[in-house]
C-alpha cells in the first residue's frame, strides 16, 4: 500500500478536487461557465499536455516501455511506411467538414494569438489592422484547435498547419497501431493491423483534412497502449501517464468521455495486479483538469440551437433515432458501393472477428490477465467502443451513410481491426501461415478497392460547400479588392482569412453606414454573396434577405457559378446606394 503520509495526503488532495469540481458545476451557470471556459480552457489543457510529456518522459528514461527487437523495428517501419503510402499517395489536403472545420481553424487562431478559446465570427479594418468584432466560445471540444495553435507558435501561423498536424497524427496513429498490435500477437499482428487500418479510406479523408477525428483516434490509439503498459507492470508513471491521456481526450470529441470508465477500471486493476495504491498525481489532478470540457458539455446542453435538431426530431438521443439509423450504418459497413469511404474487407472480415474474439474470451481471458494485457485492454476498451457506436447511432443526425457523417464510425474500425487481429494470433499459435494468408488478401484489397477510391477523392468532389469557399477565396485573391467588406450568410470562412464580413440582416440594418464608409474610402468595395435554387421558372435566393439588399444596393454581377444540379452560386459587387423613402 502506499506510505502512509503520502497516501493521506493525495486521497485528501483527491476528495478535495474533486468537492471543488462538483460545486464549480453546481454553482456556476451557462453564462459564467462561457467566461471560464473562454480565458481559462487554453490552460487546463496545456497543464494536462505538459503533465503528460513529462509521464511519458519519465517512463521512456525508466524503461516502462518495452523495447522492440531490431527485426520488429524493421518490420514496423515497413508496415508503416507501407500504410502512410496508402493514406497519402493521392492526398487532397483540404477542408472536408464545412462549417466545422472552418470553426475549428478559427478556434485555433484565436487560441495562437490571444489564447482564448473563441472564434471569430466576423470583424472588421481599423486602418491596416483587422479587429474581431463578435468574438464566440464554439461548442466544439478544443484539443484539436489547441495542438494547431501550438503548430503556428512552433512556425508561425500558417494555413496549412490544420493538415499538417492531422498528416502528423496519422502517421503517428498507425506507428501507435503497430505497437499495440506487436503486444497482442507479435510483429506479424502489428503489420497486418497497420494494412488493415489503411484500406479504409475514411482514414485517410480524415488524415488529409482539417477536422478533430484524426487527433480523437490518435489519442485513444495512445490511451490503449499506455493501458496495456500499465496492467503489464503498473506504475505510478503510467496511471499518471494514462489519466492525464484520458483527460486529453475528452477534449478531443464530446462522445469520448465516455472512455473515463474503462480508465478507471484498468486503474484500479492495475491496483489490484499490483497489490498497492498508487494514486499518481496526474490521477489527483485529472478531476480539475476535466472541469473545462464539463463546463462546456453544460454549456452546449443548455443550449437548443446547438443540437442542430433536424426536422421531426423532439430530441437529440432516442432510442426511435438509433432504430432509424441503424439499416443506414448496415449501409456504410456492408455496402459496395464506390461512393462510401468504407472498407468492405474490414467490415466481413472484422464483425465475424469481433463476435468470435468475445467468444474465445470464455477460454483466454485468464490468459490474457496472466500474460498479454493487450488482450484485456482490446476486450474491456471494444466493449465500451461498441457502447459508444450506440450512443453515436441514438444522435437524431448519425446517418453513418453520409459522407458528412461516416466519421463517427472511426473508433468503431479499432475494434474491427484488434478484434480480428487478436482472433488471426489465437488462430497463428497452430497455424503461422494465416498471417501470409491475410497479408495478400489486404494487399490485393488494398489494390483492388481502396486506392482507386482514394484517387477518386469523392467526399472533395461531392462537397459543394468547400468547393464553393476555394472558389470565393480564388476570386478574392483575383477579383476582389483587398480589405473589402463581403455581405455573406456564412462569415466565419471570411473572418478566418481577415476579411471584413457581415451576415444579410445585420448589412440591411447598416445599409446606410456601408454606403458611407463605401463613399469614405474606408473599404475599397462591398461584395455580396448570393446563393440560390431552381424553382419552377427559375433561380430564387436561398435567403429572402439578399432580395431586399438587391433593392437597398445597384449591384453588377462580378462571377457565377452552379457547384451541384439546381443550385448556383453568386458574387455581385455594390455600385451605388438606394435611399428606402
Amino acid at each position: 500500500m502506499l506510505q502512509a503520509k503520502h497516501s493521506r495526503f493525495r486521497i485528501g488532495c483527491a476528495v478535495v478536487c474533486a468537492l471543488i469540481g462538483l460545486l464549480v458545476l453546481w454553482r456556476v451557470e451557462p453564462e459564467q461557465a462561457v467566461v471560464l471556459v473562454r480565458y481559462a480552457g487554453y490552460y487546463l489543457t496545456l497543464i494536462a499536455s505538459i503533465g503528460l510529456a513529462v509521464y511519458m518522459i519519465q517512463g521512456l528514461r525508466a524503461g516502462v516501455f518495452s523495447g522492440l527487437c531490431a527485426k520488429e523495428l524493421k518490420v514496423g517501419a515497413l508496415a508503416v511506411v507501407a500504410g502512410s503510402w496508402v493514406l497519402f499517395v493521392h492526398a487532397d489536403f483540404d477542408y472536408k467538414i464545412a462549417m466545422d472545420d472552418y470553426l475549428l481553424a478559427g478556434t485555433a487562431k484565436q487560441l495562437h494569438e490571444t489564447r482564448e478559446v473563441a472564434r471569430t465570427d466576423f470583424g472588421r479594418y481599423m486602418g491596416s489592422t483587422f479587429i474581431p468584432i463578435s468574438v464566440e466560445v464554439d461548442k466544439r471540444p478544443w484539443f484539436y484547435p489547441f495542438v494547431v495553435a501550438t503548430l503556428h507558435d512552433l512556425v508561425g501561423y500558417r494555413a496549412a498547419n490544420p493538415f499538417i498536424v492531422n498528416a502528423c497524427a496519422g502517421i503517428a496513429f498507425l506507428a501507435g497501431v503497430y505497437l499495440f498490435g506487436t503486444l497482442l500477437g507479435g510483429s506479424l499482428a502489428g503489420a497486418c493491423a497497420v494494412l488493415l487500418w489503411a484500406t479504409s479510406p475514411l482514414l485517410a479523408q480524415n488524415a488529409t483534412g482539417a477536422g478533430m477525428e484524426m487527433l480523437n483516434l490518435l489519442m485513444l490509439q495512445v490511451l490503449f497502449l499506455l493501458a496495456a503498459y500499465y496492467l503489464r507492470k503498473p506504475s505510478s508513471t503510467l496511471e499518471g501517464a494514462l489519466s492525464l491521456a484520458a483527460v486529453l481526450l475528452t477534449y478531443c470529441r464530446y462522445e469520448s468521455g465516455l472512455f473515463l470508465v474503462p480508465v478507471i477500471l484498468v486503474i484500479l486493476m492495475g491496483w489490484w495486479r499490483g497489490k498497492q495504491i498508487l494514486l499518481a498525481w496526474g490521477s489527483v489532478l485529472a478531476l480539475p483538469l476535466l472541469l473545462g470540457v464539463a463546463l462546456q458539455t453544460r454549456i452546449y446542453a443548455a443550449t437548443e440551437a446547438s443540437w442542430e435538431l433536424t426536422a421531426g426530431a423532439v430530441s437529440p438521443f432516442s432510442l426511435s433515432a438509433l432504430l432509424e439509423n441503424f439499416p443506414h450504418a448496415l449501409h456504410f459497413f456492408f455496402s459496395a458501393d464506390a461512393g462510401l469511404a468504407n472498407s468492405l474487407l474490414l467490415s466481413v472480415l472484422g464483425v465475424p472477428a469481433m463476435l468470435a474474439f468475445f467468444v474465445m474470451l470464455r477460454t483466454e481471458s485468464v490468459k490474457y490477465w496472466k500474460r498479454n494485457p493487450a488482450g484485456i485492454v482490446t476486450a474491456l476498451f471494444g466493449f465500451f467502443l461498441l457502447v459508444h457506436l450506440i450512443v453515436v447511432l441514438s444522435f437524431h443526425a448519425s446517418k453513418l451513410d453520409s459522407l458528412f457523417v461516416s466519421r463517427y464510425a472511426l473508433p468503431f474500425h479499432w475494434l474491427l481491426v484488434f478484434s480480428l487481429v487478436g482472433l488471426l494470433a489465437y488462430v497463428a499459435e497452430k497455424r503461422p501461415g494465416v498471417w501470409r494468408v491475410v497479408l495478400v488478401l489486404v494487399l490485393l484489397f488494398t489494390l483492388v478497392s481502396t486506392l482507386p477510391k482514394n484517387a477518386q477523392a469523392i467526399f472533395s468532389n461531392n462537397n459543394f460547400i468547400v468547393r464553393e469557399y476555394n472558389w470565393m477565396e480564388s476570386l478574392g485573391e483575383d477579383r476582389m479588392a483587398p480589405k473589402s467588406l463581403v455581405i455573406d450568410q456564412y462569415t466565419a470562412p471570411w473572418a478566418l482569412r481577415e476579411w471584413a464580413a457581415l451576415e444579410p440582416q445585420v448589412a440591411l440594418l447598416s445599409s446606410a453606414r456601408i454606403a458611407s464608409e463605401l463613399q469614405s474610402g474606408k473599404y475599397p468595395a462591398a461584395y455580396v454573396v448570393e446563393r440560390m435554387h431552381y424553382e419552377g421558372s427559375g433561380f430564387v435566393a436561398d435567403n429572402p434577405l439578399i432580395a431586399q439588399l438587391h433593392k437597398a444596393f445597384a449591384m453588377e454581377l462580378v462571377e457565377a457559378r452552379s457547384f451541384r444540379p439546381f443550385e448556383l452560386t453568386r458574387l455581385y459587387r455594390l455600385t451605388g446606394y438606394r435611399p428606402q423613402k
